[in-house]
């Protein structure tokens, strides 16, 4: 990757950038539901466990800003949770077919 940040970095950064632009915005543009995009990213650069650690640091993420903004237990927060537990489980599973795949 250019800059010499290693490719899987790449969910991290995601993660941190997203959660800037969140709480940098305010709690009137919600913008939980990108944090999914890290946990989307990691199987392309990690495996199940790693993408398992990514998509739990989305939602302790998720959960901070929701903490922060004020809006923790909202229907929009707990709809994005869901998403992101969503497309980690999948993330998950894509994965372990990749990796298995590989060792074919």
């Amino acid at each position: 990757m250019a800059g010499g940040m290693p490719a899987a970095l790449l969910p991290l950064a995601v993660l941190c950038l997203v959660t800037t632009l969140d709480v940098l915005a305010g709690p009137q543009i919600g913008l939980l539901p990108l944090l999914s995009l890290g946990p989307a990213l990691a199987p392309v650069f990690l495996g199940p466990g790693g993408t398992a650690l990514t998509g739990a640091l989305a939602l302790c993420l998720g959960a901070l800003v929701s903490l922060v903004e004020g809006h923790l237990g909202s229907q929009q927060s707990v709809i994005a949770y869901a998403a992101t537990a969503g497309v980690t489980a999948a993330g998950m599973a894509a994965s372990a077919i990749r990796r298995r795949g590989e060792r074919e």
